[in-house]
């Protein structure tokens, strides 16, 4: 039965977070929540994410007191969990069909009248599940010289499993229906952020400041299913696609040919490896 009628996606999370500070030196901080979203069938419509940090102000340690060039040095960790259900569609977890005139038939045979034929068009997975993210990171903030200077350095690693991808169907199904989205890949992001604050007076009445930001970052799939070596996507050149997802490369990378140079007479294909329809590259002439 068709219906136009629709509550949309809706979300519901509870979460709890605990913090303790002792003497402004010490700090420690956890939080569970949980996160529910209509995006996804009742087998797995929560799920539960936790994360945790600490802090240690090392600057107000006694034996820091010898280095009066210290203003303020903090080091600091985390570790924590992170769901997300952007990538499915809402209706990922049902099977659909749909009808159209053109899968019509005429039960009288007299041609008078069609009955619109209906068709399944979505496979469903009442089994998809939330993408998860685990993030983890060490760093410090640093101030020094009367905090005319300051750094902070972040090392992070973000991995992401159970992504979400829509996997095509193997012939053997026999249905035209559109695939669902399921939880086949793992992908890793890690990298280094580092900024840098310098401050001060040019006179009694200017002063100044300057920032300085770099970042590395490294980006890899790990893991697809294990019936998909590699799926490409974006554009394409010379009817080839040109951008592959592949474990062990970075994601959406550059794929094709690496052209080792052009051909300028028929000596030099003559002398290089057979290669169908080798020849010269043609020279246009104009005359004005």
């Amino acid at each position: 039965m068709g219906s136009g009628y629709g509550l949309g996606t809706n979300f519901f999370s509870t979460f709890a977070q605990a913090r303790y500070v002792l003497d402004d030196k010490y700090i420690l901080s956890g939080t569970v929540r949980r996160d529910g979203s209509s995006q996804f069938g009742a087998n797995n419509r929560y799920g539960v994410f936790l994360a945790f940090s600490a802090a240690w102000r090392i600057s107000s340690e006694p034996f820091m007191k010898s280095l009066p060039w210290v203003s303020d040095l903090k080091i600091r960790g985390g570790y924590g969990l992170m769901g997300n259900s952007n990538n499915v569609d809402p209706s990922n977890q049902y099977n659909l069909y749909a009808s159209n005139a053109g899968n019509g038939y005429d039960i009288s045979g007299a041609n008078t009248s069609v009955q619109l034929g209906s068709y399944r068009s979505r496979i469903g997975n009442a089994d998809a599940k939330w993408e998860t993210s685990i993030t983890s990171n060490i760093g410090f903030d640093g101030s020094f010289f009367n905090n005319k200077l300051e750094v902070i350095l972040d090392v992070w690693r973000k991995d992401t499993r159970d992504l979400l991808f829509q996997l095509g169907l193997p012939g053997v199904v026999g249905v035209r229906a559109n695939a669902p989205a399921v939880n086949i890949a793992k992908m890793r992001n890690q990298g280094i952020d580092i900024t840098v604050i310098t401050r001060g007076n040019l006179t009694p009445k200017v002063g100044y400041e300057v920032t300085a930001i770099g970042s590395f970052l490294s980006n890899q799939i790990q893991e697809l299913a294990p019936s998909t070596p590699y799926f490409y996507s974006g554009g394409t050149r010379l009817s080839t696609n040109v951008v592959r997802n592949e474990p062990g490369q970075s994601i959406s990378s550059f794929y094709g040919y690496k052209v080792v140079g052009l051909f300028n007479s028929k000596e030099e294909v003559t002398s290089a490896p057979t290669q169908n329809g080798a020849g010269p590259l043609p020279v246009c002439r104009y005359q004005w």
